[in-house]
């Protein structure tokens, strides 16, 4: 899959050379850590996590492969959102149609309809799944 979009700030005006950093469960479930208790061993073929640098119109993109589920969870990727004078953003995207969505137990604790929305990735038609996920930061 791709996951592709801006860090912008709360205007919409995009932040250049931010550091998007993400990962996530290999597609059985499992985290590449020392601390995964997921089952078995992590898929050796996978690393787990990235970082890029946006450009200066605050884009980003990676490649990488859609993450499995693990019990209690739905699929998600975490995100860490590094930006010159701003507070680091510690974030998690979902993907759309999940229905395991609604009974996920971070996704719950979302406090409005609105705020779990901005979670959720727009999937766009293409090849190879593509996932928008832009990123406000104040």
């Amino acid at each position: 899959m791709e996951l592709v979009g801006h860090v912008r700030d709360l205007r919409g005006d995009p932040i250049s050379n931010a550091v998007v950093e993400i990962w996530h469960c290999d597609t059985q479930g499992r985290y590449a850590h020392v601390g995964n208790n997921n089952g078995g061993a992590a898929d050796a073929d996978f690393q787990g996590y990235g970082a890029v640098r946006a450009g200066a119109d605050g884009s980003y993109r990676f490649r990488t492969i859609i993450p499995g589920v693990y019990p209690g969870r739905v699929r998600h990727i975490h995100a860490n959102i590094h930006a010159e004078d701003r507070p680091t953003l510690t974030t998690q995207m979902y993907f759309p149609d999940e229905p395991g969505n609604a009974r996920d137990v971070l996704f719950r604790r979302v406090p409005s309809d609105a705020a779990r929305d901005a979670l959720i990735a727009r999937k766009e038609s293409a090849e190879t799944p593509r996932f928008v996920f832009d990123v406000h930061l104040a």
